[in-house]
């Protein structure tokens, strides 16, 4: 049976200020490179336990994020007061987690959004202290209905 520790061994869930774009190609990364280095079960795994969220107006692409992986399971966002959906601006979050982001994916009050990338450029790795912290440790079955 396949290990699945939250943070560590699959995404775990946060509700704090990141950068989306870069939490997922970090997540991608560590996914691909898990691959090439033979470790398929694990790196299927944690890819299929990543959630992309679509905000208004629902745009699903035809390809896929990865040649190694089918698409990342999509989900409507469904917060009542997401100003990115009320302005139906589009978009995606990838509110996900691990040892393998970055500290410059979880970004400060102050940082303003044209800063972010800046910002996001000179951290140092996540450890699981701060993956506990900022997540605390849900995965995708413990937010997304599984019986549908």
């Amino acid at each position: 049976m396949q290990r699945k520790l939250p943070g560590i061994d699959i995404p775990a869930a946060t509700e704090v200020k990141i950068l989306h774009a870069a939490a997922f190609l970090e997540f991608k990364g560590h996914v691909e490179r898990l691959a090439r280095e033979g470790s398929d079960l694990a790196a299927y795994t944690c890819w299929m336990h990543g959630i992309e969220v679509l905000h208004s107006p629902y745009v699903i692409t035809t390809g896929t994020d990865s040649e190694l992986f089918p698409s990342l399971p999509k989900l409507p966002c469904c917060l009542d007061d997401c100003q990115r959906c009320a302005a139906h601006v589009g978009g995606f979050k990838f509110p996900w987690l691990g040892l393998w982001n970055s500290r410059g994916v979880v970004l400060p009050d102050d940082v303003a959004p044209a800063d972010a990338w800046a910002y996001y450029q000179h951290q140092d790795p996540m450890d699981l202290l701060l993956v506990a912290a900022y997540t605390k440790l849900k995965v995708a079955a413990d937010i997304v209905p599984q019986d549908l």
